[in-house]
């Protein structure tokens, strides 16, 4: 998904809550399953992000300074650096869906996720572990990502709300939510487009710390 769709994307599902008249608590998905949203602490997803070690810079002899010096420019620390954006992306977006959404309902005929038809497939085609199925959040994820929410639409809607509701601005999701969609095949662990971060792994913590600032400074006059 390039740049413009992700921001396109982010746009419209912004501007359908704008006419909805405020935040919803639940989200019905195509499926029929009902989702309950909830905020997401901006401090778990940053932590999230920075569990996951930047590469170090590699260092090149300068004969002339008869010293050792960082070299960024490095091809290889180049392609490190994208790698690990986008497994800050992928932590990122994990925490989102875990923290932000919780099942309230799941029709007859759609399984829940500690059912067992529907990893069939993704066991079988490698897109997931038996390891990542006996962890209830890793199967949750799965479930939500593959199963019951289909569509591009509601994958979007699902990292958008949650964010909405911790107090971070419109124009600051749709700014985030771009950067991530941006990265998307790069860093993923199912397939499924990836959010990805700041180069510092910070991009929605300092949306978050923008939006904490002006709280404050309306509470203060």
């Amino acid at each position: 998904m390039d740049e413009g769709k992700a921001k396109a994307a982010a746009s419209a599902a912004v501007a359908e809550e704008e006419k909805s008249g405020g935040l919803p608590d639940t989200i019905t998905l195509g499926t029929g399953v009902v989702l309950r949203l909830k905020a997401v602490p901006q401090s778990v997803i940053r932590r999230a992000a920075n569990k996951i070690p930047r590469p170090e810079v590699p260092k090149v002899f300068i004969k002339d300074k008869d010293r050792e010096e960082e070299n960024p420019d490095d091809p290889d620390y180049q392609r490190a650096v994208e790698e690990w954006m986008g497994e800050q992306a992928l932590a990122s977006r994990k925490v989102i869906l875990i923290m932000g959404t919780e099942p309230v309902t799941i029709p007859d005929g759609v399984e829940p996720p500690d059912g067992d038809k529907w990893c069939g497939p993704l066991l079988s085609l490698g897109m997931i572990t038996e390891d990542e199925l006996a962890d209830p959040y890793m199967r949750y994820l799965a479930w939500l990502e593959v199963y019951a929410a289909r569509t591009e639409r509601e994958q979007m809607a699902l990292m958008t709300l949650p964010l909405l509701m911790a107090g971070i601005t419109e124009q600051e999701v749709m700014d985030a939510i771009t950067s991530f969609r941006g990265r998307t095949g790069r860093g993923t662990d199912n397939g499924s487009g990836t959010p990805a971060g700041g180069e510092d792994g910070n991009h929605l913590p300092r949306a978050a710390r923008r939006a904490r600032a002006r709280s404050r400074g309306k509470g203060s006059r």
